[in-house]
């Protein structure tokens, strides 16, 4: 279970300017980094040996990314490894660090992840960024009866019936979260929002037509310039590992297993892989780090062999950090 193409921008901006990016204003934002990952162990599950390895390399290359550009950071992780679950509250802001880890129950997980974001929605300020990483289980659900189940995230344990079928258990409802009610919840952020899920039939989250997922769409994005844009603002960006009929792979030769997509995004941000097992943050080789730009990075990554990204259609796209 578990684990566009962009160029119509570049065509954009030889036509208009760099309007067409979200203004990168870092002294007066806050990045908020919300990341959710498990391993599944002590589960029903397959285990998973790199989803939490991937949520410690994406906070760390955050963390570094906001003290290289002086952008103020926020860091919600939520975290279930090796039969322990927990919450990891860390901020950076002014140079100054500060970091609370709260032990949690793997029954309380669903309900605490909604209770954070409910809570975060009145300390976002519009010029704010907030980005939703997850990595783990997604549920493969595509009966006609129970599409609305398709990619939700796994976030506890799964009862597998020996007859019937595991959606029809009421008690699975607490471990999964519906990508709908996921986009309903952060609906009420006023600031941009980009999701990242890396995770399989993850692009359930984005079922609409106007979704980007190879090189061949670019004559689609600029014919439909006559339709009304979303111009960014307060609105969402999705990114997902796999189409909403795929699944999302692990790797480990890089030594530590990582999810395929999380390691081409991790590459795409600077984290370098300087030797099997030894691996940490590092410089992108564009010192403008935007949303277009990341998944334009994964173009050329080996993950194309075995699955197909997909990003949302925008028109302005989103800088996170100007270095």
């Amino acid at each position: 279970m578990r684990k566009c193409t962009v160029f119509f921008l570049t065509f954009f901006f030889l036509l208009t300017s760099c309007d067409l990016f979200y203004p990168d204003a870092a002294e007066n934002r806050t990045v908020y980094l919300f990341s959710v990952a498990l391993d599944y162990v002590g589960t029903s599950m397959n285990s998973l040996h790199g989803a939490v390895n991937d949520q410690s390399a994406m906070i760390s290359q955050f963390e570094f990314l906001a003290e290289k550009t002086g952008t103020d950071l926020v860091s919600i992780s939520f975290t279930a490894r090796q039969k322990y679950y927990y919450r990891q509250d860390s901020s950076i802001r002014k140079g100054a660090e500060e970091s609370v880890r709260t032990e949690l129950s793997g029954h309380d997980m669903k309900e605490s992840i909604f209770a954070a974001l409910s809570k975060l929605r009145f300390c976002l300020n519009e010029n704010d960024i907030f980005i939703f990483y997850y990595a783990g289980h997604g549920a493969n659900s595509s009966n006609k009866n129970n599409e609305h189940l398709n990619g939700a995230l796994v976030v506890g344990n799964i009862y597998f019936p020996d007859i019937g079928y595991w959606q029809e258990e009421a008690g699975n409802m607490s471990s999964l979260i519906e990508l709908s009610a996921l986009k309903k919840a952060l609906s009420a952020f006023c600031c941009p929002k980009l999701v990242i899920l890396d995770s399989c039939y993850s692009g359930s989250v984005d079922e609409e037509e106007d979704r980007l997922s190879g090189r061949d769409e670019i004559l689609s994005a600029v014919l439909s310039l006559f339709k009304m844009p979303d111009d960014g603002r307060c609105g969402f960006y999705f990114m997902t590992a796999s189409r909403s009929d795929e699944l999302s792979y692990e790797d480990d030769s890089a030594g530590l297993a990582h999810g395929f997509f999380s390691v081409g995004l991790l590459t795409a941000l600077g984290w370098q892989f300087h030797s099997p097992g030894v691996e940490g943050p590092g410089l992108p080789s564009d010192p403008v780090i935007s949303v277009a730009g990341l998944y334009e990075a994964l173009e050329g990554h080996e993950l194309w062999s075995y699955q197909s990204p997909v990003l949302n259609r925008f028109y302005i796209d989103l800088v996170l950090f100007t270095l």
